[in-house]
């Protein structure tokens, strides 16, 4: 096996001498004490870090519930929508391209020469004498036609009349070859419409799109924890995955046992999907994701979901999940881990209650797995629960679900709490969201 990080060492050793660290050393007063008490601030920050710069956070309750709802700012999701910068600047470029014109003429870009006699052509003393200097609005007279610009006010169509002017020996236009007129307009891309330049470029801003839900379940053994711990986590993916993430403050053990959290999770996503066009998000592109206990809850869930025939779910991220997988190698090797230990588990599991062949309490001995969705499971070498995650992941794919399965040999229970210290936190939040993006892109 290899050796813990040093980081998630020192962490599992200050961690250790915190009050109340071991459930299966505290007192029943403790216990209730702690159950839904939330860590000082200062503590969460420094040992659980926050979410990222670029994400807002509401808290709500909804159901009866407590939710925390995370969103990528305006513009710094990836999906984040943007403006067609500027298309004013389509007639920009149409008011230059007089310049281009040979001769004399590209002295003068023509501004506005509609006012009468008072506005200068730009054909300086031009050969019929003073009759150019006026705007010419019936150039059909003599040679008159020389003009250039005989309505000017039409912007490049007043360029697309000069062709005709060219017969007899009056056609000394300062335009050798009128053709070459519109050519020179024509440098500017496709703007011979005119107008045209001053629509919206195509495909026009529509205001946001929705983006995926990810309803998230924290861990603490179904009897510790609370949003505020999810707060990296759940920042990150809703940057990352440019998604609105629902953090469920589901009711703990042992005031609340088992079905309780279940039955919470459960109508967090009822509400979720049926609220997600409110949410800025698609309700046809949900995601689940939770850690330990949690992990747990969202592997019911999904089963839960797919037996009641919604809301689907198209993915489900599974971290170091405890499954109910029983006497495994993991649990007797890291018996006395950092972060968990099995004298832990055992509490854990007598406060939560619930018969342990239920598949609502142990997943992995549920009849079927069939028909569940894409999975990401992530487990640490140093974890008791490092089998459950391994062998629940074996169990999916046996039926053909579609699991990617990634192991940090370095890593305790419950390590991507702890970005700060666990030097592969980063790298697996950006594998679930990697899976999350495959699974839940656009169909």
């Amino acid at each position: 096996m290899e050796p813990l990080a040093p980081g998630m060492r020192r962490t599992g050793k200050v961690m250790r001498r915190m009050p109340g660290a071991s459930i299966a050393r505290a007192t029943p007063a403790e216990i209730e004490r702690n159950s839904g008490a939330r860590a000082p601030e200062l503590i969460a920050r420094l040992l659980q870090g926050s979410k990222p710069r670029g994400v807002t956070s509401e808290d709500r309750e909804v159901e009866g519930i407590a939710v925390r709802i995370y969103r990528p700012s305006t513009g710094s999701g990836t999906g984040a929508n943007s403006s067609v910068p500027e298309p004013v600047e389509g007639p920009k470029a149409m008011s230059s391209a007089p310049e281009p014109v040979e001769g004399p003429k590209p002295n003068s870009p023509v501004p506005e020469p509609v006012e009468g006699p008072g506005a200068q052509s730009p054909v300086p003393e031009p050969v019929e004498g003073p009759k150019p200097n006026s705007p010419a609005p019936e150039p059909a007279e003599g040679p008159k036609p020389n003009s250039p610009v005989p309505e000017p006010v039409e912007g490049p169509k007043a360029m697309s009349s000069v062709p005709e002017p060219v017969d007899g020996p009056g056609a000394q236009s300062p335009v050798p070859e009128p053709v070459e007129g519109p050519k020179a307009m024509s440098s500017a891309p496709e703007p011979v419409e005119g107008p045209r330049a001053n629509s919206p470029a195509p495909e026009p801003v529509e205001g946001p799109k929705p983006k995926p839900l990810i309803l998230y379940f924290h861990g603490g053994g179904f009897v510790y924890g609370d949003v505020r711990g999810g707060d990296w986590i759940c920042g990150t993916v809703a940057k990352e995955l440019d998604a609105v993430v629902v953090s469920v403050e589901y009711r703990l053990a042992p005031k609340h046992p088992f079905p309780a959290g279940v039955d919470d999770c459960y109508a967090a996503l009822v509400w979720a999907a049926a609220n997600a066009a409110s949410l800025g998000a698609d309700g046809t592109r949900i995601g689940v994701i939770g850690e330990s206990a949690g992990g747990n809850l969202a592997a019911v869930v999904a089963l839960m979901a797919r037996d009641r025939k919604g809301p689907v779910i198209r993915h489900q991220a599974l971290l170091y999940p405890a499954t109910g997988a029983g006497d495994t190698e993991s649990r007797r090797v890291n018996a006395d881990a950092y972060i968990l230990t099995f004298a832990d588990m055992e509490k854990f599991g007598e406060l939560y209650g619930g018969d342990p062949t239920d598949w609502r309490v142990s997943p992995i001995v549920a009849k079927s797995l069939r028909g569940l969705p894409p999975a990401i499971v992530i487990v640490g070498g140093h974890d008791p629960l490092h089998d459950d995650g391994t062998l629940y992941a074996d169990a999916l794919r046996a039926v053909g679900v579609d699991v990617e399965l990634i192991d940090y040999p370095a890593m305790p229970h419950g390590f991507m709490n702890f970005p700060r210290y666990a030097k592969d936190a980063k790298p697996a939040i950006a594998a679930v969201v990697a899976s999350q993006r495959a699974a839940l892109r656009r169909i």
